[in-house]
């Protein structure tokens, strides 16, 4: 692990142990805990696949905290098993503890809810109390979400098949695609089911404004944003607009690109669990939206790293860090005295400057990382 990437993950897991959080934690609270597991699973993994010695021992440890944030929020288990998955993809025997210490894990978990629940599930909350009083409620199970994605999946899978199969054959492909499109356009079971998956991808990571979130949040009077009292509602990327770089890191090569894997792989898992939820109603039983971003903590510290892995192999120039550094005191000196998101230029700047900033950022880093491969050692203060 280099020293740059050691220092990332000191600040991403500092911030997600921070001594306040690990203490509510121990407390009462599941998310706090389940972040700060999932933060730890990722880092043991990235050691694992970097490990010359004791492989075998990371990579049950790993599984075994993965284990721990599933039971502490259910929310995590795509995350686990995708995290697990990866070191068994990326391992393969050397890995195979990490399934060993994820059952071993989630095995008090099962044996509780036998007994609490009458099930095996080490993922069970047990009947639910209030099911009378929403129906939609019923759908909150992995059935009735594959089946509601069942016909929309069918046919973007037989399209990808055919275009696979028709590959060398640019007009037939084409062709191909476009009738699948039509079909999704034209016909409401598609199209439905379409626009929700999207209104929820697009809400959970770009924004959020278009998402019913139920009473307790209201529209702001001039139309700029959704507040919960008086704080505007952020999307991922719009709370942190450097995220937005995390998928990029990917671009790397050779064993950075596997450990980079590593850290983007469980998140992605994550991403797609919440989508698949697109056949319940954006706000729950007890009148809270789950198209939000707390559902997202648990990749939050994650997605930190994969960012500054980002950065780093962009080389900024001090200019670019004194300049960084000037407009946080300026934004800092705006919006200290202030008491919420009343103002609406305020709100503007969170809500759509920080998007703008966000699109730049992938545009400038994509240009200088691609020139980077035809130029090596290219500086990112020589491309601006």
């Amino acid at each position: 692990m280099t020293k740059a990437r050691a220092r990332a993950w000191r600040v991403a897991s500092s911030a997600a142990t921070d001594a306040r959080v690990a203490a509510r934690s121990l407390e009462t609270a599941a998310f706090p805990l389940a972040v700060v597991l999932a933060t730890l699973a990722t880092l043991a993994s990235v050691a694992a696949l970097d490990a010359t010695r004791h492989a075998r021992a990371l990579a049950f440890v790993t599984g075994a905290l993965w284990a721990g944030a599933a039971a502490s929020h259910a929310v995590c288990f795509a995350m686990a098993l995708a995290g697990v998955g990866y070191l068994l993809v990326r391992r393969g025997r050397a890995g195979a503890p990490a399934t060993l210490g994820l059952g071993l894990g989630l095995a008090p978990s099962a044996l509780l809810n036998h007994y609490r629940f009458g099930t095996w599930s080490p993922l069970s909350y047990g009947p639910i109390p209030w099911a009378h009083t929403n129906p939609e409620l019923h759908k909150m199970t992995l059935g009735a979400q594959v089946g509601y994605a069942l016909p929309l999946a069918a046919v973007l899978g037989l399209t990808v098949l055919g275009a696979w199969a028709l590959r060398g054959r640019g007009p037939v492909q084409l062709a191909l695609i476009g009738v699948a499109v039509a079909a999704v356009v034209l016909l409401p079971p598609l199209r439905d089911r379409a626009l929700r998956y999207t209104m929820v991808t697009l809400g959970l990571l770009v924004d959020l404004d278009a998402v019913d979130m139920g009473d307790r949040y209201l529209r702001a009077a001039d139309g700029a944003g959704t507040l919960f009292g008086r704080h505007v509602v952020k999307s991922v990327v719009q709370g942190t607009p450097l995220l937005a770089l995390a998928p990029l890191a990917l671009r790397g090569e050779g064993a950075e690109r596997e450990r980079d894997g590593a850290l983007l792989v469980p998140p992605a898992a994550l991403i797609a669990t919440l989508i698949t939820r697109g056949n319940l109603a954006y706000v729950d039983a007890i009148g809270w939206p789950w198209v939000s971003i707390r559902y997202a903590l648990p990749m939050l510290p994650a997605l930190c790293v994969a960012s500054l892995v980002v950065v780093q192999r962009l080389r900024p120039g001090r200019r670019h860090v004194l300049g960084g550094s000037v407009l946080a005191v300026i934004l800092l000196g705006w919006w200290w005295p202030m008491h919420g998101d009343d103002d609406w230029l305020k709100r503007a700047v969170l809500l759509r400057v920080g998007l703008v900033a966000a699109a730049a950022l992938v545009v400038v880093a994509w240009r200088v990382q691609g020139r980077e491969r035809g130029e090596a050692g290219m500086a990112f203060s020589r491309w601006l």
